[in-house]
């Protein structure tokens, strides 16, 4: 069970007879602890940031490598299909003659 800073200093003092020692681990509790500090990484708002960033990143990099590829394969494709419909033909200029 997690509990909470006021918690944890209030079993101390009640739990712990030897008044040095209880108000010696008080004291650190109060000096390292912070109410409400997310222990959990993954919910801090800074890592949801980068995670953000990153995933912003990838993106762009997706697009900027991956994507014109494919347009230059798709261009390809539709040149080839423009080109199957047209023959060569071969005019001669009279005038040249």
């Amino acid at each position: 069970m997690k509990r909470s800073k006021e918690e944890i200093k209030k079993r101390i003092s009640e739990e712990i007879t030897d008044n040095e020692l209880s108000i010696s681990l008080l004291e650190d509790i109060e000096d390292s602890m912070q109410e409400g500090e997310s222990t959990d990484i993954k919910e801090s708002t800074e890592y949801k940031d980068l995670e953000n960033k990153y995933n912003e990143l990838v993106e762009k990099y997706k697009e900027r490598f991956l994507e014109p590829i494919e347009k230059e394969t798709k261009e390809k494709e539709e040149i080839d299909e423009t080109n199957k419909g047209l023959e060569e033909k071969k005019e001669i200029d009279i005038k040249e003659i």
